[in-house]
């Protein structure tokens, strides 16, 4: 089985790179500039979120794809609780972008949220999006 996380101490903070799986994409992502091959032609991207622990916190960077994008993601929760760390105990979530493989695993298949106890922090910009 592949490591599906990766650990990273940046002073008191430890971080954890959590897989969340991965995702099929088109190998060229502009439409514009696709041959016909690269139309039909897709390779796998993983998907990963940060985990930092500072202290009693917990802050994960973007929440993944989420269940029911794609079959082969939305593994960040299992992870999450594999590295001891439920859901609930999430007290931040912070959102780099507002795309569907960052911010996709907000909310659970029935509209919950997935870390009900986080605050939810996203720029401006994308919030307006």
């Amino acid at each position: 089985m592949k490591n599906t996380s990766y650990y990273l101490n940046v002073g008191e903070f430890q971080c954890i790179v959590v897989s969340d799986g991965n995702i099929s994409v088109p190998k060229s992502s502009s439409p514009l500039s696709q041959t016909e091959n690269e139309k039909t032609t897709y390779e796998d991207m993983d998907i990963s979120c940060l985990l930092i622990k500072a202290g009693k916190r917990n802050l994960l960077i973007d929440t993944g794809c989420g269940d029911g994008f794609q079959e082969s993601a939305g593994k960040l929760v299992t992870n999450l609780i594999t590295e001891g760390i439920n859901p609930e105990d999430i007290d931040t979530v912070i959102y780099t972008h507002g795309h569907e493989d960052h911010a996709g695993g907000t909310f659970d298949v029935n509209g919950n949220p997935v870390f009900p106890n986080a605050k939810y922090v996203v720029i401006r910009e994308e919030w307006q999006c």
